[in-house]
């Protein structure tokens, strides 16, 4: 990118209300135009984005699991074989997306370090 240019040193006898109010413009301007740069230059840094899924149905998909077990299983013959299908399922499900969670906190906190 290219250096905003200084500005001209204009005499002081030369200085009328019209030269002071641009020369305080450009000013502004410059002003704008670096924190515009600034602002740039921080997105450019971020450039890691969260994973956004291409369809919003995350919940018909956690539940599909349950199920395809119960499903194929037939159901069980007790309450505590119930609990212990979900409780499995829901521990392979969950798992993973915890693991992820927690490798990005780690990330972001080694990354402000």
């Amino acid at each position: 990118m290219a250096k905003i240019p200084s500005l001209p040193d204009i005499p002081e006898e030369q200085h009328s209300p019209l030269v002071v109010e641009l020369l305080e413009a450009i000013r502004y301007q410059m002003e704008v135009i670096q924190g515009l740069r600034d602002e740039i230059a921080v997105l450019k840094g971020n450039k890691p984005r969260p994973e956004i899924p291409l369809h919003n149905n995350a919940s018909e998909t956690d539940i599909r699991e349950y199920v395809k077990r119960r499903k194929i299983s037939g159901g069980t013959r007790s309450d505590a074989g119930r609990k212990c299908r979900d409780t499995f399922t829901s521990l392979k499900k969950n798992i993973p997306k915890i693991e992820r969670l927690l490798l990005a906190i780690s990330q972001r906190s080694s990354s402000k370090s």
